[in-house]
Order: structure tokens, then sequence, then C-alpha cells
């Protein structure tokens, strides 16, 4: 059924199974909101996508009220920026505000509404709340001080069929997070928590410091795998379009100091021909899908392929590569995999280091002293496309994946020969917990 709904003076026509942020955002009507992900969590427990309805007295949250047909609705009235500008100012007042020094700055979302609603981040004291933070995964790190417990981490993991994360407690002193330190539970390192989460509570582990001193203090000979997942999503982080930006990532890692760069697709065609190659074996591309049969499926263990991850497989591949062309031995020769897998940090590989998409950029930003600067020397200075070093070429071959741990569990519970390659992220790789946020209205 259809209902004719006035939304800021406006007339629109919505479905009754439609809420009225949903209506909204399918007619280009912008309704912040922090907690909200589609068909993942439903909750209204921020209250930042209140509007006014006409006849009712509260101000109701937009994520969960359907719409009526006659609704009238105020999107931006007086009443609901003054509600909103209160909630973010009870939220801030239990964040640690340090936005400047934050992994998140450029793009928190908590941090983009205090700036829409007024509200400084220097009006708050972020020493008065103390630090407390979970180390203990190889993957990411865990900030409780920087929470607002919005729960869309733990709808991330529940949509994922891991359940690791759930809530404790209750009001101010609710807390979201496993039950034991990180470290020690059945995470696979999948990121989609970390990719869920609003602000700089979830942040991914960064390698940068010590990949700047190797490259500084020439310690290993540094060479670059470039995925393209990396060189199609990087460009988001500078507020421009998706698009395979590879020669111009290849010029800037080898101005950061990198010695060669190769594209991660010879490797990866090389990879998957060899395990097809293979009978009744399941693929290990993905650390991610390694992690989850070591740790839920064990007895599936002595089906995998036994060629390690893709990457570690691309790194052997790439240092023996260019050992051949200089004569350098490959244990003083450092593989770097660019991708956008969080998975791939669980993995304790001698000579390879593993950096996400997000680390990069903020690797580049640091070279550049500032990000404003960096988006400068990214849209100005760096015109030129440089090509890929060469890695041996093979025929280019086609897999099909099973994506999403949620799947993945239920192929492996299936299978019974053949081969099975699955990938621990919804959507597979370009959606890894290391790629840019999309900013989309699922979120």
């Amino acid at each position: 059924m259809t209902a004719s709904i006035k939304i800021d003076g406006i007339m629109y026509t919505a479905d009754t199974n439609d809420t009225i942020l949903e209506a909204a955002r399918k007619n280009g009507i912008s309704i912040p909101s922090l907690c909200f992900m589609k068909d993942c969590n439903k909750v209204a427990a921020c209250r930042m996508c209140v509007v006014e309805v006409t006849g009712m007295k509260a101000l109701p949250p937009a994520c969960v009220t359907r719409c009526r047909d006659g609704m009238e609705i105020f999107t931006d009235s007086p009443r609901v920026r003054e509600s909103r500008r209160m909630t973010l100012d009870q939220l801030a007042s239990h964040h640690r505000m340090i936005c400047d020094r934050c992994s998140r700055y450029s793009d928190c979302e908590f941090h983009a509404l205090c700036v829409d609603y007024g509200i400084s981040e220097r009006d708050y004291n972020p020493y008065k709340i103390i630090p407390e933070k979970d180390e203990s995964a190889l993957h990411l790190v865990r900030d409780y001080s920087k929470c607002l417990s919005c729960n869309r981490c733990v709808a991330a993991c529940h949509n994922q069929e891991m359940d690791i994360l759930s809530s404790f407690k209750r009001g101010w002193e609710k807390k979201i997070g496993p039950a034991k330190p990180l470290g020690l539970t059945d995470c696979i390192g999948c990121g989609q928590c970390v990719a869920a989460c609003p602000t700089g509570a979830l942040s991914i582990k960064d390698d940068t410091a010590e990949l700047r001193n190797i490259i500084r203090q020439r310690k290993k000979h540094v060479i670059a795998i470039l995925t393209p997942s990396t060189a199609k999503a990087f460009p988001r982080l500078f507020y421009e379009e998706e698009r395979d930006c590879s020669g111009k990532l290849v010029s800037m890692l080898k101005k950061l100091g990198f010695e060669r760069v190769y594209s991660s697709i010879p490797a990866q065609n090389d990879y998957f021909s060899r395990e097809i190659a293979m009978k009744d074996v399941i693929s290990e591309a993905c650390p991610g899908i390694r992690n989850l049969i070591e740790k839920l499926y064990p007895e599936k263990k002595s089906s995998l392929s036994g060629l390690g991850s893709l990457q570690s497989y691309s790194a052997r591949l790439a240092r023996r590569t260019y050992s051949a062309e200089t004569g350098i031995p490959e244990d003083d020769i450092l593989a770097v995999y660019i991708n956008s897998c969080t998975a791939g940090k669980t993995e304790n590989e001698e000579g390879l280091i593993t950096l996400t998409t997000y680390e990069l950029v903020g690797m580049f930003r640091r070279a550049c002293v500032s990000r404003f600067t960096a988006m400068k020397v990214w849209r100005e200075q760096l015109d030129e496309n440089a090509p890929f070093d060469s890695l041996p070429e093979t025929k280019a071959v086609s897999v099909e994946t099973v994506t999403g741990t949620k799947n993945a569990k239920e192929a492996l519970k299936n299978w019974d020969g053949g081969y099975l390659k699955c990938a621990a992220c919804p959507g597979g790789c370009d959606f890894g917990g290391g790629s840019p946020r999309r900013m989309s209205p699922d979120f």
C-alpha cells in the first residue's frame, strides 16, 4: 500500500512498509543517524534521527516509525535541531574527544554531526575520561572511551553469524564488546565491525610506523603488491569518484620509498590455477576463512590447499622475482601486501607486512604533513601514471566465490568435495574491513 506524506512542506508518495527514514532517503532527504544500519540495526538507540510529526507530542525516531497516509513530517525544525544538539552534547560529554589525534578524524560520522550542530570538541575535556583499550587482537584496537553504544558493530558481527560482540550493563555504564579480550575469542579478523563503527572506538591496528622506519633506515629492500580493490577504492578517501587509479598509486608508492610495485593479479592467477588443479580442496586464499576453519571447523583443516593465503603466496612470488632480478637475498626483502583485508594482519609470516587501504592513505597523509596538503598533492602533483613492475604472467582465471561468513558456514557444512572458495567479507574483498567507509544510505 502507498501513502501520501508531506516532508518539509513537499508532498511525496511512500510505501506504508517504509519507515520515515527510508522514505526520506529514497527521496533524497537527509536525516542524520548514528545507530541505523539497513536490514541489520534498527534499534532507535542514538535518537539522532528524531523528526517532528504533526499531531504527535514526542519526537519519534524516523528509523522505526512507519509512514501513514496524511502524515506531515518536519526533519529540520528548531525543535528537532535542539533535540539532536542535546543528544550530541550528552554523547560528547561521555566521549573522549581527542579528534585531531584520532584515526577516524577525517571521516568520523560523530564528529561530522558535531560540526553540523555546533558542538565543538574544545568544549569538552578529553583527559577527564580514562582511555580503556583492548589491544589483544592482531588486526584491530578497541577503545571503549570512544564508544557511543550504537550497537552497529554488534549488528555487523551478528550479520556475519559470528556473534563475538554484545552489550554489557545499562545506561551510561553500558559497554559494547566481547566477554573476554578480543584476541582470546573466535574472531576471524574480517573487520566488518570496524567498517560499521561511526567513531574511532574500533580502529585498524596501524603498521605504518614500523614500515616507515624500515624504509627510512634502509633495514630491508621494500617492495609492494597492490590489489585492484585498493586501486579502485583509494580515491574515495580524497572525496573523488571510485575508479582504477593503479598508475597514480604506483607513482605515489615509489615516491614513498618502495623499490618495486607489483600488481597482485599475476600472482592471483597463478595461485588459483594451482588450487583448481588440485582435487577436492578448500581454498585458503582468504585468511579470514582459514581462521574460521581453524577455529570452528578444525576437521576440514586437512582439506585446505596448503598454498597459504593469497597474500603470503603473492609476497613469496614477489620476493623471489625481485631477488632474481637484483641478486639481493630474499631474507633482505620485505613485501608489503596492500589490500582491503584486516584478516591478513592475523598472519605472522617473516618478510611480509599487510597494509589496508585505510593505512596507506594515513601513511601518504603523514608524508605530506597534513591531510589538506595530501589532497593537493594527490590531485595536482601526482598526475603521472607509472606502470607496474613485472611478475611472471599466468593465464587469467575466474573463480566463483561464496562471500560472507554466514554463507561460507553453510557452504562448508554442505561441502563434500570439489573446489570451494569462500571470502569472509559480504560482497567479497572490495568490502573488506580495511576499505574506506562508503557512508552510504545503508548506514
